[in-house]
């Protein structure tokens, strides 16, 4: 016979036995589960991931503004919602791929790689005119000159300073036409100043005139949220960053006490205060002003279209001290040949990127990438000289490696991705 005390420790024992091994039971299921959720995450980054690299190849089944679910490897298993859409003068893809609770996104702004062979320094439309040198400009890299070429000149009691040779890099014949831009993303940005285009799927905030001072954040696999205001007004004391579009009939002015962060800007006239930093996509009808010492960093974009409803002259300057890591667009809509539109770079600002017009250019000051005008301007007092070129620096080495240009100025170029949005 079995004592008391016995049976009772037998008891303990085989309690403390069993809640041993249902926790092993209970930590073998934990890790199993665990591991197997994690190995489902990364299918569904893995798909997201091939997702991305699908659309960044030269697929045909995703069209701009469009969304669709894919299967990936036709099995069934591996599908994803994978979207196009234009944003600003770049695309902005995205993939997401779901399973039970689980759901991974991925978004990302792109852009057009740059090709060795594409890149120049200047290209001027050949006008049938000598473009003349004055002061001290460099050029550095190939440039497509007009059939008469460069020379040196002594204008207004300004004379030639310069090195012998006038070009660093091969002189090459320009055509009376620029090289072609993407006409497609060009009427998408010009949609965007159209009030009646935003509506359906949009969150839309009509701020009356008020000033905004709050902080708006929205994500990218949100809808976009459009901010509305039929007037003029200042961007001061405020955040805004993500899936946003600012709307305005006036002038829009970003104050340096702003922060903004991937969000596009429709006005007729868009004032940017010195001393800010951000970066945004800006696009005007009228004008583009920015003051002095502005930063605007990669991936920016300011654009000036010159439509029907614009002022007959048209401009954007960017003043003394201010550095864009970005392009910089400033195009006249067809039948407009009679208005005139410009890009002013004072000395001392300094663009990174590519600089488009089918207007003047006139530049003082450094570009690091490439210079592509109709022809140059130099302005004296008040007079203005026309296919002149003094003081500057254009040097397409200075273009940052591995760089994305806007879709916009490269047609036929592979994709490239200029900035993860998560």
């Amino acid at each position: 016979m079995l004592r008391a005390g016995s049976i009772f420790y037998t008891i303990v024992i085989t309690l403390i036995i069993a809640i041993i091994t249902s926790s092993l039971i209970l930590y073998n299921y934990q890790v199993g589960f665990y591991y197997q959720k994690l190995e489902q995450q990364k299918r569904l980054l893995s798909n997201t991931t091939s997702a991305i690299n699908l659309l960044l190849s030269n697929q045909d089944f995703v069209e701009a503004n469009q969304s669709i679910k894919y299967d990936l490897f036709n099995t069934g298993n591996d599908t994803v919602v994978i979207s196009r859409k234009y944003w600003g003068a770049f695309e902005l893809i995205s993939a997401s791929a779901s399973f039970a609770t689980d759901t991974t996104y991925l978004s990302a702004l792109t852009g057009a790689n740059m090709n060795k062979s594409d890149l120049y320094s200047i290209y001027v439309a050949d006008n049938n005119k000598q473009l003349n040198f004055t002061g001290a400009p460099i050029i550095n890299g190939p440039a497509h000159m007009p059939i008469k070429g460069v020379g040196r000149a002594n204008i207004a009691g300004m004379y030639y300073t310069g090195g012998n040779k006038l070009l660093n890099g091969a002189l090459l014949k320009s055509k009376q036409s620029l090289p072609k831009y993407n006409n497609n993303q060009l009427q998408e940005i010009v949609n965007g100043f159209n009030l009646n285009s935003y509506g359906q799927g949009n969150e839309v905030i009509n701020i009356a005139g008020s000033l905004i001072k709050d902080s708006i954040i929205s994500q990218f696999n949100k809808p976009t949220t459009v901010i509305i205001n039929e007037g003029s007004f200042a961007l001061s004391e405020i955040k805004l960053k993500g899936k946003i579009v600012l709307f305005s009939t006036g002038v829009v002015t970003v104050a340096n006490d702003a922060s903004i962060e991937d969000v596009i800007i429709f006005a007729p006239s868009i004032v940017v205060e010195q001393n800010f930093q951000g970066n945004f996509q800006g696009f005007a009808t009228d004008s583009v002003i920015i003051n002095k010492n502005v930063k605007l960093n990669y991936p920016s974009m300011i654009g000036l279209i010159q439509t029907n409803n614009s002022s007959t002259q048209s401009g954007i300057a960017i003043a003394k001290g201010t550095v864009i890591k970005g392009d910089v667009l400033a195009i006249k809509e067809p039948g407009l040949q009679n208005n005139i539109i410009g890009v002013r770079i004072d000395k001392g600002a300094t663009l990174l990127g590519n600089l488009y017009t089918n207007g003047f250019v006139e530049l003082s000051g450094t570009v690091g990438g490439s210079v592509t005008c109709n022809n140059t301007r130099l302005t004296v007092g008040k007079a203005i000289y026309d296919n002149y070129l003094a003081t500057c620096k254009i040097d397409i080495g200075l273009l940052p490696e591995n760089y994305i240009s806007s879709n916009l100025l490269y047609i036929n170029n592979t994709k490239g991705i200029a900035k993860w949005l998560n």
